[in-house]
């Protein structure tokens, strides 16, 4: 595919490639700029190619919506504390990762008992206790290559985003994002989620939860 836009591609093809001498040869098409000039059928082709990428993407971004309604899960890594069950076909499925949980599960204790994100980050490190990045380093087949591979510390903002995440609850949120077009995605509002209760078995009880949440504004 040569390009999404047809007003686009038609002005490469019959204006920017002829004043810049290259030649444009498509095998589908059946076209070479040197030996036939763009028609109107190379118009009409490339607006048809256009119609069916829009109506491709609206299909596919419809079928997203349907999945993430469904629970289905189609992102990549799953959550610090999860792991991906493929063993029964259901793709979408968290099942707690033993080792991993114990240290979610030690975080919104800490919260929960008043320590600041702070201060639980300093208790991880001196703890030596690896990182999600680290983890998932250490324990997926696939290499994982961290941001920062010099610096495996916790910080405050890692322990922020762990206490507000929902789905140690056992609830599925996703439809956070939106793409408005290729390369851009916009922010969708939290009134917009889609969230699924009781989707994977939690890790932290509710009351647990909303106590880890007053730690948020202190740090």
């Amino acid at each position: 595919r040569f390009g999404r836009n047809y007003i686009e591609a038609g002005d490469y093809i019959e204006q920017i490639f002829p004043f810049l001498g290259v030649r444009f040869i498509s095998i589908a098409d059946n076209f070479d700029s040197f030996k036939n000039p763009a028609g109107i059928e190379i118009g009409l082709k490339n607006l048809i190619h256009d119609l069916y990428s829009r109506d491709l993407s609206k299909k596919i971004k419809s079928t997203k919506e349907l999945m993430q309604k469904q629970g289905v899960y189609s992102g990549g890594g799953v959550p610090f504390g999860y792991i991906r069950d493929d063993g029964n076909g259901k793709t979408a499925d968290f099942i707690p990762d033993p080792e991993a949980a114990q240290v979610v599960r030690q975080i919104f204790t800490l919260a929960a008992d008043g320590n600041t994100t702070t201060k639980i980050a300093d208790i991880l490190n001196k703890k030596y206790i690896p990182t999600p990045g680290a983890y998932k380093r250490e324990h997926e087949k696939i290499r994982y290559q961290m941001k920062n591979d010099k610096r495996n510390l916790w910080t405050s903002s890692q322990i922020s985003l762990i206490i507000q995440n929902e789905v140690y609850l056992g609830t599925f949120v996703s439809h956070k994002l939106s793409t408005v077009k290729p390369g851009v995605v916009r922010k969708i509002q939290e009134s917009e989620y889609v969230k699924l209760e009781n989707h994977h078995d939690k890790l932290i009880e509710k009351e647990i939860f909303q106590k880890a949440q007053k730690v948020i504004s202190t740090g």
